[in-house]
């Protein structure tokens, strides 16, 4: 992160800007932004953790953004409750926006009854199919394909090489990262033996040795406002009736989501994560990489399910529970698990000297009982 401000500004602007508070002269004009081991004289560098107070201390930078209660003897500073959500605001007010110009490029391929909206821009080698919409001001980048049915809102950035299918609707200041694709078919396929009901446990996911019957995937992709997708994700339609991505929810790179998921306003979907069939994610709940959510799966208000946690089928995790381990448990009784592996090597080496020394005593009582 290095960014040269058009004019400099002096520190009581952009403490303003920051909504922090200067200690020190407010009137040092501050040129840019700049990590510290890359700060000059002029710039203003960031503790966005403690491990970077000493090299923030010891920086060129004229200036440092710190937390309420951080002081520095010769630096002036910016004291703020969250560093790093000063670090966001001063970035989106100050870094240079890239947004590429209005119109469609001459390679496009547009259907003649797709509806464009004002100063959109369409990149090179893009395809809009028949009956969709694209919103005012909305980008669709170089190689993506809009299939037929589409509606995207306003103010939406779809990235290069983005394919979205058939029927899928996406919100207003939505934007999709290169390489996704929404909408694809859902993995549905059924065998005629495989009856519901008569086989239990995990034995009813074994295969018959018959063919598999695909299931029509007739459903589509509802993304809501506010919603940010990675790169490489894939965002499966419904079998019948909608997967939703609710207003707000962040999805990150290389996420698989299947058909008929819900995943709930503000959610956040860290990278790897795969969620099965019709599992239901709630608001503000969080996914950490690498999770395995299985079909039907709930997963409640503002829970958490910690990396590489697997929950099989049907769990239900409560609002505000944290789950971790495969299979999931609560974080309590997962801490209480490992706690006792840890001492496993332990306890086994006092258990086999406790049987060797009951062998013992059982021979002795033998050797002395009357003939």
């Amino acid at each position: 992160m290095q960014i040269k401000l058009p004019q400099p500004l002096p520190l009581a602007a952009i403490a303003e800007i920051l909504e922090g508070s200067v200690q020190g002269d407010g009137k040092i004009p501050i040129a840019g932004f700049a990590p510290p081991e890359a700060a000059a004289a002029g710039d203003l560098t960031f503790v966005l953790n403690p491990d970077a107070a000493e090299r923030a201390a010891a920086s060129a930078a004229s200036a440092v953004v710190v937390p309420i209660g951080v002081k520095f003897a010769d630096k002036a500073s910016i004291a703020v409750e969250n560093p790093r959500y000063a670090l966001a605001m001063a970035l989106r007010q100050f870094a240079p926006s890239v947004r590429p110009p209005s119109g469609a490029h001459a390679s496009a391929v547009i259907a003649d009854d797709a509806r464009l909206g004002e100063e959109v821009s369409i990149g090179p080698l893009v395809m809009i199919g028949a009956k969709s919409t694209v919103g005012d001001r909305t980008s669709v980048g170089a190689g993506s394909i809009v299939e037929g049915d589409v509606v995207i809102g306003s103010d939406s950035t779809i990235h290069s090489n983005v394919t979205i299918c058939r029927g899928s609707r996406i919100g207003s200041r939505v934007e999709i990262h290169p390489g996704t694709v929404i909408g694809s078919d859902g993995f549905g396929y059924v065998q005629k033996g495989a009856v519901p009901g008569t086989v239990k446990g995990y034995k009813r996911y074994f295969q018959k040795q018959e063919p598999h019957l695909k299931i029509p995937q007739i459903g589509n992709v509802i993304i809501e406002d506010d919603v940010e997708i990675g790169a490489n994700v894939a965002v499966d339609r419904g079998t019948i009736g909608p997967t939703r991505i609710l207003k707000g929810a962040k999805v990150d790179n290389l996420v698989q989501i299947a058909h008929n998921v819900t995943v709930g306003e503000h959610a956040l979907v860290i990278s790897q994560v795969g969620i099965s069939g019709s599992a239901r994610i709630g608001k503000h709940a969080t996914l950490g990489g690498q999770a395995g959510i299985s079909e039907g799966t709930e997963v409640g208000e503002g829970a958490l399910v910690a990396a590489q946690c697997g929950l099989p089928p049907g769990k239900k995790v409560a609002p505000g529970m944290a789950f971790v381990g495969t299979p999931g448990r609560p974080a309590k009784q997962f801490r209480r698990i490992a706690a006792a592996t840890a001492v496993l090597p332990r306890a086994v080496k006092r258990l086999r000297a406790l049987e060797k020394e009951l062998r013992e005593l059982k021979k002795s009582i033998r050797s002395r009982r009357p003939d």
